[in-house]
């Protein structure tokens, strides 16, 4: 088991409020207010004009049904089943029937563009990344398959997804740095690579414990997750010059080791 970026909008609601009980309520009557959408461009297509949106929506709508966690996918399909199903050869002739801005919502012909709005759920960017990953590579599976069709994935959730994960993997990484400019100072402090090697255990010791906790109650690595551990490496660096300091202050003064620790502790 690993510890994954992850950051959900419910998490930053209070317990039990109305917001936070409408949000629940919605990921499970609706599949969540937040949408993922399919850009799909076919403009560059050789045979454009005998091109088949509707069976491309239904190849699209095919991946999105394999996955658990993505509902409800929206389209000028949808749209075009309320005139009653028909075969995909003939349903886009009822598509001037539509309002003009309704249809360009999700067909724009004028530049060959169709979009497809996916309903995702608040369980977090752990949950969806892999969801995303795999989506995404059935498009380019999808887009190799057709010369000149060119397929996005894009959305709210898609690009908080990432920029959650930049964020906690750079905040994991100037703790790493933090740790080792911490090794540094404390080596040039005391002016022994023993003691300065010696400190990593206590300084290291929280966040070795915080995330052996995180894995065994199966959370993930949140932004607030991040932050906690560097106040956990901070205050372990405080008590630890605190501990040497008075440490080596009592052997000066004449105590032997164990009345020096015992000093340091109680004193």
């Amino acid at each position: 088991m690993t510890l994954r970026p992850d950051a959900r909008t419910i998490n930053a609601l209070p317990a039990n409020s109305p917001a936070t009980v409408a949000l629940e309520h919605c990921n499970t009557s609706l599949g969540g207010i937040a949408f993922i959408r399919v850009v799909g461009d076919f403009s560059a297509t050789k045979k454009k004009a005998d091109f088949n949106v509707i069976q491309l929506i239904d190849q699209i709508d095919g991946f999105v049904s394999g996955e658990p966690l993505l509902r409800h996918p929206l389209s000028i399909k949808n749209l075009l089943d309320s005139f009653g199903k028909r075969a995909p050869a003939t349903q886009m002739e009822f598509i001037k029937l539509l309002p003009p801005d309704l249809r360009k919502t999700f067909f724009d012909q004028a530049s060959d563009q169709i979009q497809i709005y996916i309903r995702t759920q608040d369980l977090g960017t752990a949950a969806y990344t892999p969801v995303f990953r795999r989506l995404n590579r059935k498009l380019l599976d999808l887009e190799q398959a057709t010369p000149g069709l060119n397929l996005e994935l894009t959305g709210i959730p898609i690009t908080s997804a990432q920029d959650v994960t930049l964020i906690v993997y750079d905040l994991v990484a100037s703790l790493g740095t933090a740790s080792l400019v911490i090794l540094i100072v404390m080596i040039c402090f005391y002016r022994s690579w023993r003691i300065g090697i010696v400190t990593l255990i206590p300084n290291l010791l929280p966040l070795a414990l915080t995330g052996t906790l995180l894995v065994a109650t199966g959370q993930n690595l949140a932004i607030v997750s991040v932050c906690a551990l560097a106040v956990c490496i901070g205050i372990a660096v405080d008590d630890s010059i605190h501990f040497l300091t008075r440490f080596r202050q009592e052997l000066e003064s004449g105590s032997d080791v164990d009345a020096a620790i015992r000093a340091t502790f109680f004193g």
